[in-house]
């Protein structure tokens, strides 16, 4: 019996071991906005692609991605509608998968519906004719139907709440036009989320934008609303946000809010809210990183969040931005940041948070197509094609794997890693990203051509078993393992 639990832990563990890489989309045919992890453990990305060469259209698109390598199962193009994007994806309680996008050439929101296998169940367009909407936000309501939430592309406050039966036919339609707390020169509305309470009600999240351009002062609104649509309250942020800002319950049924101020000087603003938001039960300022737009809860209770930082050179002039993530404590408290300065981006568009605890980010590429960065729980990348190419790349062996005493962690590089030794740093985490040991080093080989580090790390006896990632890092570069401790 134990000989078969070290033989499928040993496989859990090979599976783990290929679970970071970089996958980029170049060609400017294709962008993502939306990712889903689905039920088999990989991906479902969704997007548009230009299709009909030479006469380009975008048609609606989605894509199968696994996990374990980031290769792609060939996508599905939807051409009709002629012009058409998809913009978000979510699961359904049948487990499947429901896609939403919008239609150009009739103004109209796109709902599809597929199946656990991605086979097509139904697709539906809503909308009134000769009303241009935009952006439908999704989320599955408490009868196993769906909301669409999206916004009227008509320089108005006004946005629209679709509510769908389990087949994507349409139960009612509400239009919501300037409410309490809107500025009178707002421009557009940007729906943000949707999500069920617990008295069996409704809270919606929406932006709007009072300043056309340079896209500055945004407004907050939360609205609460009955299963019938009608409004129970409406409230506003006590901040001016940009637009790109979102927000989520949490475990103990609060709502936590992450956003930036869009004036000189950006701000990430973190604010913890109650039930009903009437009362701000805690608020982080961060002056950098800045610019952050989504935000998910761990399994610790913490969160992280995802973002970009803008990037200029020394005359000022805006280049590419980079991506980050940054973990916080279940107070809002900063754990650690990491940058991912090797590849820059136009602008983030998704941000999953996976079953083991990783990460998959999803951003827009300045000359067009899209990238997705899959880490670990503490946000790295731990297999990365461009990484394995470097030379001078150090590689971390760990002997025995599983091991239920203590095991051994040897390092080498090609290069001279001795260099480095008042730098390098070996740490012990656990899947939630809590540090397990900070180990001590054991130099050997100084005048080797290949420079070797061992270190052996011994459980304390507090320490259960389970799968631990061995962290090891430089000031300029870290790669982890995986590692099975049977007691």
């Amino acid at each position: 019996m134990r000989k078969s639990i070290i033989i499928l832990s040993i496989l859990f563990l090979v599976a783990l071991s290929f679970a970071g890489w970089k996958k980029v989309f170049a060609s400017w045919s294709y962008s993502f906005y939306d990712a889903v992890q689905t039920s088999d453990g990989n991906f479902l990305i969704i997007g548009f692609k230009y299709a009909d060469f030479p006469i380009l259209r975008n048609c609606l698109y989605w894509r199968h991605i696994y996990r374990e390598t980031g290769l792609t199962i060939p996508g599905r193009v939807y051409k009709d509608p002629d012009y058409s994007e998809g913009y978000y994806v979510i699961k359904t309680k049948d487990k499947g998968y429901l896609i939403t996008g919008e239609d150009y050439s009739t103004g109209k929101i796109i709902a599809i519906k597929l199946d656990s296998s991605f086979s097509l169940q139904w697709r539906k367009m809503h909308g009134r004719l000769g009303g241009y909407t935009a952006a439908p936000i999704t989320c599955c309501t408490q009868e196993g139907g769906y909301f669409l939430f999206h916004f009227l592309m008509d320089f108005t406050s006004r946005f629209n709440l679709i509510k769908l039966d389990s087949l994507g036919d349409s139960i009612w339609i509400r239009d919501y036009d300037t409410l309490i707390g809107t500025p009178p020169d707002s421009y557009d509305t940007y729906p943000k989320f949707v999500v069920n309470t617990l008295d069996m009600n409704y809270i919606l999240g929406l932006a709007i934008q009072c300043t056309w351009f340079p896209y500055v002062d945004t407004s907050y609104l939360f609205i609460k609303i009955d299963e019938s649509g009608d409004i129970i309250w409406t409230k506003s942020s006590d901040i001016i946000y940009s637009s790109r800002c979102s927000c989520i319950p949490t475990f103990d049924s609060c709502f936590i809010h992450v956003g930036y101020t869009d004036r000189p000087g950006r701000e990430t603003v973190v604010t913890k809210y109650d039930r009903e938001f009437d009362t701000i039960l805690w608020r982080k300022i961060y002056r950098h990183p800045k610019n952050a737009s989504h935000i998910v809860q761990t399994s610790d209770s913490g969160y992280v969040i995802f973002g970009r930082i803008p990037n200029s050179d020394s005359t000022g002039t805006h280049l590419n931005d980079y991506m980050f993530l940054m973990k916080l404590d279940p107070n809002g408290d900063s754990l650690w940041c990491k940058i991912y300065d090797e590849d820059t981006c136009f602008g983030v568009r998704s941000f999953v948070l996976l079953d083991d605890g990783g990460f998959l980010m999803l951003a827009h590429l300045s000359g067009g197509g899209s990238i997705l960065i899959l880490t670990d729980s503490l946000g790295d990348v731990r297999v990365s094609e461009p990484l394995l190419q470097k030379p001078e790349e150090f590689s971390v062996t760990v002997s025995p794997n599983p091991f239920n005493s203590s095991c051994a962690i040897m390092i080498c590089q090609h290069s001279r890693l001795h260099r480095d030794c008042a730098t390098l740093k070996v740490e012990i985490f656990d899947l939630r990203g809590r540090l397990v040991s900070l180990l001590s080093s054991h130099v050997e080989g100084h005048k080797a051509p290949s420079s070797k580090r061992s270190y052996v790390w011994q459980p304390e006896q507090s320490v259960s078993s389970g799968i631990y990632i061995v962290k090891v890092s430089t000031d300029n570069r870290s790669t982890s393992k995986n590692i099975l401790y049977l007691k």
